[in-house]
């Protein structure tokens, strides 16, 4: 196949699944695929109230459907969110927040979507869909020649399939992540997922809502910072080296891993000691939340890793008032360069599953 480039694979697989679960597609649905695999929603969301308001008003129009899919793949970490699956699934302000955050994040080149658009000619070509390669030609002729805007669904694509959705980067959903974890505790136990990320970001307060409302366990990173004569200069020049990942591996992942509870005495920042010793019973989900929860020799033993960042000037807000002008400038200065260190040394951003923006 032309463009064997993974991008191109990946979208051969995708185009072959649509055109199997959608038969009535035309030639612009095929190319509006492809553009969404390229380029996400296409648009960046100026006004998020005004998004949001479009959005209810789509749901109140979309009858729900539980047998429809929360969502399908389209590629390049891309997903359509169903509508019709979102009622008691997907908050509609957590979608839309999801939709404008990918918008933001998600970009594509039209050198990439041309490509992509051989991968399409070729598979029309092969018979791979209901409309044949001299229909997508004649679509294509003057569509490449308006300069390849966006795309609208096919009249009969409509009529057959009533599409209602928002295409979103999966990595930007706490509910996508949540139906990963649901999906994962039918296979291993317990699942273990590292919760990473810039401080002041919200992780603490995402993991005791995740314990509160869903029974996850949850084990804190901040009972393993370095004790006093751990923190050497030649430690903390290494990435991640502000924390006693040894023991937490010891003492909590491994037990964990095996199925059991862990037992361990975490560190009190106050005294400078080992506190009374505390447990960690297993459960289905196992939530690590903590700078360093993703270090390199932490990482294989999770099943699902998760960064959460935050915006500068909210990240800014929330240290001045939890610490005050004399703790945050602490931050500042010594605990951020740190985690920015580890964070850019292990491209944690990048490498995480998951990419979620805080506070939530």
């Amino acid at each position: 196949m032309r463009g064997e480039t993974p991008a191109c694979i990946e979208l051969a697989r995708v185009l072959r699944a649509h055109a199997l679960r959608y038969p009535r597609m035309a030639p612009c649905d095929g190319v509006k695929l492809v553009y969404q695999n390229e380029f996400g929603g296409g648009h960046l969301v100026a006004d998020p109230a005004g998004s949001l308001e479009r959005l209810r008003a789509e749901c109140a129009r979309t009858a729900a459907d539980p047998g429809v899919p929360l969502w399908e793949d389209i590629g390049g970490g891309l997903v359509r969110v169903m509508l019709p699956a979102v009622e008691g699934r997907y908050p509609l302000e957590a979608l839309n927040r999801d939709f404008a955050a990918s918008a933001r994040r998600h970009t594509g080149s039209m050198s990439s979507f041309l490509e992509k658009l051989e991968v399409l000619r070729q598979l029309a070509a092969e018979g791979v869909f209901g409309f044949s390669a001299q229909a997508l030609e004649e679509y294509l002729g003057p569509y490449l020649a308006s300069g390849c805007p966006a795309v609208s669904h096919s009249a009969e694509y409509r009529a057959a399939y009533r599409p209602a959705y928002r295409v979103i980067l999966r990595a930007c959903s706490l509910p996508l992540l949540l139906e990963e974890l649901r999906a994962r505790t039918g296979d291993v136990f317990p699942v273990l997922a590292a919760l990473d990320g810039r401080c002041a970001s919200g992780k603490t307060t995402l993991a005791e809502r995740l314990r509160r409302e869903y029974g996850f366990a949850v084990a804190h990173m901040d009972h393993f910072f370095l004790r006093p004569q751990q923190r050497t200069p030649e430690r903390y020049a290494q990435p991640g080296g502000n924390v006693d990942h040894e023991r937490f591996l010891e003492e909590v992942l491994l037990p964990l891993r095996r199925g059991g509870d862990a037992a361990y005495r975490p560190f009190d920042c106050k005294t400078g000691r080992l506190a009374k010793p505390q447990t960690i019973q297993a459960a289905p989900v196992v939530l690590v939340e903590g700078s360093y929860a993703c270090h390199p020799d932490l990482w294989e033993y999770y099943h699902v890793h998760i960064f959460l960042t935050v915006p500068p000037h909210i990240q800014r807000e929330r240290l001045l008032t939890r610490e005050g002008e004399t703790g945050a400038r602490m931050f500042w200065e010594k605990w951020i360069p740190l985690e920015e260190r580890y964070f850019a040394a292990c491209r944690l951003e990048e490498r995480c599953g998951y990419c979620l923006e805080g506070p939530l």
